[in-house]
């Protein structure tokens, strides 16, 4: 839902809002982001910078909701299948023709993002598809170093298109493995 408020994509945000409430629903957690945040989140559609705060206080409020009741590991979850949405439409919308330092800053926030993932979901146990992609993350981890070095040190255009697409195909793999 950043994402495409921060790319200002209305259509697909609000087709994520949408999915995002039924989510919300069906974790019992619909009560904790008021009718009224929603109607500011529509109101500002043409505004990513008001987006994005509306988003980060409902992240907040969700992300204290799991922590008072003890629920760490569901807002854990929650968070990294977030980041792995988010890493999917960076990937799949990155367009070969942009500059490279674009993708590598992506990268780069998205590689220390993951690591902080990494080690937090070490103090849980997981199973069944959230096994899925917490088993998936050093391999993504790895594809994005390798994407990283590439660029960095000076290889070939088509090296650099192979380690990404390695990392697209990785992402897009597990993600689809998800949404089944």
């Amino acid at each position: 839902l950043g994402y495409t408020a921060v790319y200002n994509e209305r259509q697909r945000s609000i087709q994520y809002l949408r999915q995002v409430k039924e989510l919300m629903g069906q974790l019992g957690i619909v009560g904790m982001v008021e009718n009224e945040m929603i109607q500011r989140f529509e109101t500002h559609l043409a505004e990513p910078d008001s987006l994005s705060k509306i988003i980060l206080e409902a992240y907040s409020m969700i992300n204290e909701h799991f922590n008072l009741n003890q629920q760490e590991d569901m807002g854990l979850l929650i968070l990294s299948g977030c980041y792995l949405e988010g890493l999917y439409l960076t990937l799949n919308s990155y367009q070969e023709d942009q500059p490279l330092p674009l993708i590598v800053k992506l990268l780069d926030q998205h590689e220390t993002f993951l690591q902080n993932l990494l080690e937090l979901s070490d103090l849980f146990v997981y199973k069944g598809e959230s096994n899925i992609l917490f088993n998936a993350m050093p391999g993504i981890a790895s594809d994005i170093t390798a994407v990283k070095d590439h660029i960095y040190n000076g290889a070939s255009q088509e090296d650099v298109k192979t380690s990404l697409d390695n990392l697209r195909n990785r992402v897009n793999r597990v993600r689809n493995e998800l949404i089944r």
